[in-house]
């Protein structure tokens, strides 16, 4: 994609292209001349109540989840799902957490792999049932999280697990599947995937994935019945469009071999298979590539004194010629 000025854009979330999808875009205008542009109203009102569980429905069998619940963000998923927790539990939280579910002071000054460690020796003395919150993805550091250790944490206890996997649903797994159906299933992990829907997916939403028990109490919530729920037309679009994302994840897998054919072994950068994400420590490129009309992330986060991340970020609508400019830049320097 390019900007207004002629760059050649690198960054962003919009992983799929979606957003710059000119026949989803047709799916959306049918979408808001059937049901507006908005609706203010509570989902207890049961207005276009097939909709709204055809793409839940959608959702959950693309995740392999017992079911699913969308709200307007992934933020707001995430506050209804702490909303309806045992908060007599101990709540338990790995560094990176998104903060839709960390308390605004919780310390991020320890690596997932020793937090994980000191986790397992605290349950092993003390054997509480315990809810554990993480991201599947850091998405600066680029770093996917395993969480077949939770087996060894269910032997002790119960655990309520809830991931934020806002970075790899509709983008990781088969078929965009996500991290719900990789975490460990045992009778005594109960497992709960929230995410935003603006990223891979390309709609301004969220979605809670989860057991049925889960999602049937989230759904009697205050949160729930007091929020106005997504805009329906890009509900519609999406259920329009399943061939787009199946398309467009074809065409990332594509640019992601294409530019690790001409770049992997003369750059050095932090990514995983199949993620669009490539971070780098040479802070300079962004400057470097700049000059050559290239745009790529760099920001610092999540404040102007904090740690700088770089990264190269690839998507669907990047052509091959697109993916060649970067690796050519990228090694002019």
């Amino acid at each position: 994609r390019k900007t207004e000025d002629k760059n050649l854009f690198f960054k962003g979330t919009d992983y799929l292209g979606i957003t710059q999808n000119e026949e989803f875009r047709n799916y959306l205008i049918e979408g808001l001349s059937k049901y507006g542009s908005s609706f203010g109203g509570s989902r207890l009102s049961g207005s276009f109540a097939d909709l709204y569980f055809a793409a839940e429905k959608r959702l959950s069998v693309t995740a392999k989840a017992e079911a699913a619940l969308t709200f307007t963000s992934g933020t707001l998923s995430g506050m209804a799902v702490l909303n309806i927790l045992d908060k007599d539990k101990e709540f338990i939280y790995a560094p990176d957490v998104h903060p839709a579910l960390s308390p605004p002071k919780h310390s991020k000054n320890i690596s997932f792999d020793l937090w994980q460690t000191k986790l397992i020796e605290k349950v092993k003395k003390e054997k509480k049932p315990l809810i554990i919150l993480s991201n599947s993805v850091n998405p600066l550091l680029v770093n996917k999280y395993n969480f077949d250790w939770i087996n060894q944490l269910a032997e002790q206890t119960s655990v309520t697990l809830i991931i934020d996997d806002s970075h790899g649903f509709g983008v990781l797994g088969k078929e965009g599947a996500g991290i719900y159906n990789e975490l460990p299933d045992k009778e005594n992990i109960e497992r709960i995937v929230i995410s935003s829907l603006g990223k891979a997916w390309g709609l301004p939403g969220g979605i809670v994935l989860a057991s049925e028990k889960i999602i049937n109490k989230l759904k009697t919530s205050s949160l729930f019945g007091g929020a106005s729920p997504m805009v329906p037309a890009y509900l519609h679009a999406f259920l329009k469009s399943e061939h787009i994302y199946t398309q467009n994840r074809k065409i990332l897998k594509n640019n992601i071999d294409l530019f690790l054919r001409n770049i992997q072994d003369k750059f050095q950068f932090s990514y995983f298979n199949d993620f669009p994400v490539f971070s780098t420590q040479n802070h300079k490129l962004y400057n470097i590539l700049l000059k050559q009309n290239i745009e790529i992330s760099a920001f610092n986060y999540p404040s102007p004194d904090a740690d700088r991340y770089t990264r190269i970020v690839l998507n669907a609508t990047h052509s091959e010629k697109d993916i060649l400019k970067l690796c050519k830049a990228m090694l002019r320097n």
